[in-house]
């Protein structure tokens, strides 16, 4: 990707074409032959497109998008970048969707994950990932609850998902050291609420570090463009513990659940019964 003053473009093959090679470490099995596996002929790209309001796809104005791109890029050195933006035809635009931060990701005995509760922008990368935690977490925290409730002596809720069962009116009893629920319903809503507790600070900090970068995307001023290529020259030269992409990769679902519910259990032995 490429950033400059008016905005950004971005490019890369989109196709591979498959070519016989006589090199053994290069090469690789297609369909019985042996192959090297290299880029092809078509590209993606995509680039910034300012209008008032979301466009349809039959309300396209392709004039004014080829105008902008010219507009913003025509003076930019790259030759792929100088190609796309005289030889495209403009077909779609697809607008970015987000979705604004939630109050909350359960109730009711429903519970919301991925997209549905966090539509991240594109220039986060995490989208998937991000739903793959969810899952991740809930899948542990209902394993954890519903083992607890089926290893007490406490009777099975016939109808877990029930909304007219009545809260309890005590804090949650407490099995040696351990947070425990007495009903499969109990146990579900407990998973959805500690599920949100651990997953909504951590994607509520990746969209604002990705609205950050969105912004990085918009016209600028000539101060801004500059403090913009001094950002970027510090990232890419200077060696530095790169804080962001460590709370991106390196974040452990199981280790982070572990220490919930570790913290959870020892509040609880603390409680006591009215």
């Amino acid at each position: 990707m490429t950033f400059g003053a008016q905005g950004f473009f971005g490019y890369g093959a989109c196709s591979t074409e498959h070519i016989a090679s006589e090199n053994g470490d290069r090469a690789c099995d297609y369909y019985g032959g042996t192959a090297t596996l290299s880029m092809g002929r078509k590209a993606i790209w995509w680039s910034t497109y300012e209008t008032k309001g979301v466009p349809e796809t039959r309300d396209i104005d392709r004039s004014d998008v080829r105008k902008q791109l010219l507009e913003r890029h025509a003076h930019w050195r790259d030759p792929v970048i100088q190609k796309i933006i005289h030889e495209v035809e403009i077909e779609n635009l697809w607008p970015v969707w987000t979705t604004p931060k939630l109050p909350t990701w359960e109730a009711e005995g429903c519970v919301l994950v991925g997209d549905a509760a966090h539509a991240l922008p594109p220039s986060s990368g995490q989208g998937v990932s991000q739903a793959l935690e969810d899952a991740h977490t809930l899948a542990l925290l209902l394993s954890t609850y519903l083992t607890r409730v089926h290893s007490s002596p406490a009777t099975e809720d016939p109808n877990p998902f029930s909304s007219t069962e009545e809260a309890p009116s005590k804090a949650p009893s407490v099995s040696g050291r351990k947070e425990s629920p007495q009903t499969e319903a109990e146990a579900f809503r407990l998973a959805t609420k500690v599920y949100t507790t651990i997953r909504k600070p951590r994607v509520e900090a990746i969209l604002d570090y990705a609205r950050k970068m969105g912004d990085m995307k918009r016209k600028k001023g000539i101060i801004e463009e500059w403090l913009m290529y001094g950002f970027l020259w510090v990232l890419l030269h200077l060696p530095m513990e790169n804080k962001q992409n460590a709370f991106l990769y390196d974040y452990d679902v199981d280790s982070e659940v572990n220490k919930i519910l570790k913290a959870r259990d020892e509040e609880a032995c603390t409680m006591s019964l009215e």
